[in-house]
């Protein structure tokens, strides 16, 4: 079963090499690899070229800046596979990867494999491991469950990376162009249109944290996407039926854990005015995390004390910090 590896690339001359060594180190070998050149002005271009003169599997298209969203877009209308996964050109695979996304949706017949994205800042930190009979032996998820394990970031994320997709899913319902936080976006929309959900607690991809990544550089206005995200997501909570009230739970605690993340960059720009916004829109989730199982004690007392007093709260994360 062929599948399609997208790649958006820009700018990344630096690190694109270790995304496609990855590739090429897969042990599933029925692949291709597109590699989509959203107008970098380094010399990404030219290392895209060469691994596609060098590999008959890798194929290369250049278009004009157009985004993140607008490069996977892409990429899946020229993808020959009804399978398709995403790599981003900053981030790497497990060499067991492919192999095991592939039987994953052998076995269960279906339309959306999720596996588990782990954060790293070390490039070619690789476990070793080899699969065994026991990863494939896994109940399928239902939507709601799906979903709820991605917002509170169990065994799985929000992202678009990590995961197989059928490509009509993605065909159905792309990616938001001009946005950050694109697949989180779609999250819900590509899970209540997958019949069959897979989701595996084994690490197959390493997202590298650089400070140049879109989600985490310098704070701007683009970043409050992260709220037209959940917005997004909540206006198809009636699709989950019985189940719209927990995953509407677990995405309201998505919303905060992604604001602390958000005031961080705010406080890093020393834009204080800021957080007056994100504070209105935080105190509606007083009830849901007072009575969440899914987050610590510590969570919960962060935020109380950002609702309470942004300034202190600031002052209790500087001094967490030194």
């Amino acid at each position: 079963m062929k599948v399609s590896v997208i790649v958006p690339v820009y700018n990344v001359q630096n690190y694109l090499h270790y995304a496609l060594e990855s590739l090429l180190a897969q042990t599933y070998t029925d692949y291709e690899v597109i590699l989509v050149n959203d107008g970098s002005t380094d010399d990404s271009g030219r290392l895209c070229e060469e691994y596609a003169s060098r590999y008959d599997h890798v194929y290369y298209y250049a278009k004009a800046n157009g985004g993140q969203s607008d490069a996977r877009n892409y990429g899946v209308a020229k993808a020959q596979a009804e399978w398709v996964t995403f790599l981003d050109p900053d981030d790497y695979l497990e060499p067991y990867s492919l192999s095991l996304m592939i039987e994953l949706q052998r076995r269960y017949k279906a339309d959306l494999v999720s596996t588990k994205v782990e954060l790293t800042t070390v490039y070619e930190a690789y476990n070793g491991y080899t699969l065994m009979e026991a990863d494939f032996r896994l109940s399928t998820s239902s939507q709601a469950e799906a979903l709820e394990a991605m917002l509170y970031n169990h065994e799985a994320t929000v992202s678009a990376c990590g995961k197989l997709y059928r490509k009509s899913l993605i065909e159905s319902h792309p990616f938001p162009v001009g946005k950050i936080y694109e697949d989180f976006s779609v999250a819900a929309a590509h899970v209540l249109a997958a019949q069959t959900i897979v989701v595996s607690p084994l690490v197959t991809y390493h997202y590298y944290q650089r400070s140049g990544s879109t989600v985490n550089s310098n704070f701007s206005l683009k970043h409050y996407d992260f709220y037209d995200a959940v917005e997004a997501n909540r206006a198809l909570l009636p699709g989950f039926g019985n189940q719209a009230e927990r995953v509407e739970a677990a995405l309201n605690i998505k919303c905060v854990a992604g604001s602390f993340r958000l005031i961080d960059l705010i406080a890093n720009a020393k834009q204080y005015g800021e957080l007056d916004g994100i504070r209105r829109r935080l105190r509606v989730y007083q009830d849901t995390v007072r009575q969440s199982h899914h987050v610590s004690l510590q969570f919960k007392l962060k935020y109380q004390l950002f609702l309470w007093t942004p300034r202190l709260y600031l002052l209790v994360r500087k001094r967490n910090k030194t």
